[in-house]
């Protein structure tokens, strides 16, 4: 920690500057990569829990098609977290592990 008016030898602000610049703020992975993950977990969780598009759109309370576009790869429509938290309630999963399972990344494989 470097306090106000302390003088600081350049040695270690090259370290501070080398370590933030090196590093990411968040994750490695984009918007759309994102976007393609919770699109499959969200068509690999429907099917575990058995139920068809329709019965997912009718419990999100959306059309089929709509729900057909979430899981649809080459669209960019995601369902708000009420939505998701409906259905997996629905098929009696914890929403909270749902939704982190959907959004997490590679390391969590399993529901």
């Amino acid at each position: 920690v470097v306090r106000f008016g302390e003088k600081v030898k350049a040695k270690k602000i090259r370290r501070c500057i080398t370590l933030y610049t090196e590093r990411p703020l968040f994750s490695r992975c984009s918007a759309a990569e994102y976007r393609q993950t919770i699109k499959g977990r969200l068509k690999h969780m429907r099917k575990l829990c058995n139920l068809s598009q329709a019965q997912a759109a009718r419990i999100a309370g959306v059309a089929r098609s709509t729900w057909q576009a979430y899981e649809d790869s080459g669209k960019a429509a995601l369902p708000d977290l009420a939505q998701l938290a409906a259905v997996a309630d629905a098929a009696r999963v914890d929403p909270a592990a749902a939704l982190d399972w959907l959004v997490g990344g590679p390391e969590r494989r399993a529901l």
